[in-house]
């Protein structure tokens, strides 16, 4: 997916898919002896209760990485469904990639959790890039990127495939906007106790510890080190 040799732009949240592909983009660049441009971060529009922390990330990831940050306008209508968002973002994610003479676009998303994939939302993300990198390729003639195409590398592989990814480039999961201190430790002495507490914390905290127990319990299974996790 990723030659090095022409501009990526990743759509990224602060996340840990959008780290991880940040992470490919940029080693792709210096496999191909750091000819290719800088990779574009590109930030969304971000709500709820956690817009904060996950801007602050992925200006960090960006940072990192030697990214250059776009952020999107706020768009002028909220969106009325998943699927209608997800429009709206990867067309103008698109646009701004050939803005920036970027010809593909990262679609950082997964289908399922676990082990399971969500085989027709899969089918859906893929059919989606696909879709409309036909739509904007109608206007090369105006953007002058005929190659442009949206991609979504991770829809159909599983949290623990994306582990195995994340540890062949040591990937830096503090720099995860769900990451705190004190995870790991919570983490190991999880029990009915700590079931109990999880039922009371706030939504933002939440969904910030489910997101680390997730992806800290697919990079376990992977393979990841005590060692490592003191490093992080």
């Amino acid at each position: 997916m990723w030659d090095g040799t022409s501009r990526s732009l990743v759509i990224a949240n602060g996340g840990f898919l959008s780290l991880l592909a940040l992470a490919m983009a940029r080693e792709a660049v210096t496999a191909a002896g750091g000819s290719g441009m800088k990779p574009i971060a590109y930030l969304p529009s971000l709500g709820g209760a956690t817009a904060t922390v996950k801007r602050d990330a992925a200006i960090r990831q960006a940072d990192l990485f030697d990214a250059e940050l776009v952020e999107a306008p706020v768009p002028s209508q909220a969106a009325s469904a998943v699927g209608e968002a997800q429009t709206r973002l990867l067309v103008a994610a698109a646009y701004a990639a050939t803005a920036r003479q970027a010809a593909l676009v990262v679609w950082p998303v997964r289908a399922g959790a676990g082990d399971e994939v969500d085989v027709t939302q899969a089918a859906r993300a893929l059919d989606r890039a696909l879709l409309l990198t036909r739509l904007v390729a109608l206007d090369a003639d105006e953007h002058h990127q005929p190659a442009i195409r949206i991609e979504a590398p991770f829809a159909d592989l599983s949290d623990r495939q994306v582990a195995d990814l994340a540890l062949d480039l040591d990937l830096p999961v503090r720099e995860c906007w769900w990451w705190r201190d004190g995870y790991i430790d919570r983490l190991n002495r999880m029990g009915a106790e700590h079931a109990r507490a999880d039922a009371a914390l706030r939504p933002a905290e939440a969904e910030g510890w489910d997101e680390f127990k997730r992806w800290m319990t697919a990079l376990r299974a992977a393979g990841w080190a005590a060692a490592t996790e003191a490093r992080t």
